[in-house]
């Protein structure tokens, strides 16, 4: 039963890390302005925080002299702290191999388990981003046809 589960949980690790690493190339190569994966990770994260009260109240608190939303979200690139600040897939990878590598049923599901709650917020946000590209291209793609 250990080794079923084990596998199972690998397996849908392996398919998380592997669509947020799509997504992640996505955003980085297929944006109108092709950037790092690095960065595509920042502003995926820094994208709906700009608008919350957290990051006016952050801008506000640092002395965040932005006139315009774009030169606040340019801002907060730098200067907010973000949890993933960097191309998290490595990383990623690198648990898989842990929880792969596990023979501890308990050790095993806790280790899924952290991975999927610590990720999920991201997760959500770089898929939510890679959402809103795919839009701007479906609609770049409308406007050129003329419709």
């Amino acid at each position: 039963m250990s080794d079923g589960l084990i596998k199972s949980l690998g397996a849908d690790m392996e398919r998380t890390i592997d669509d947020i690493d799509e997504a992640l190339r996505f955003l980085s190569e297929d944006a109108f302005e092709p950037t790092t994966r690095d960065r595509a990770t920042v502003r995926a994260q820094v994208a709906p925080l700009t608008f919350t009260d957290e990051g006016e109240k952050f801008a506000a608190e640092h002395d965040c002299k932005a006139r315009t939303v774009a030169e606040r979200f340019q801002w907060m690139e730098v200067n907010y702290p973000l949890p993933i600040p960097r191309d998290p897939i490595g990383g990623w990878r690198m648990r898989l191999d842990g929880l792969k590598a596990e023979r501890n049923l308990h050790v095993g599901l806790k280790k899924y388990s952290n991975f999927m709650k610590q990720t999920e917020a991201f997760r959500e946000q770089v898929f939510e981003a890679a959402g809103s590209l795919n839009a701007g291209i479906q609609a770049a793609i409308d406007e050129a046809r003329g419709k």
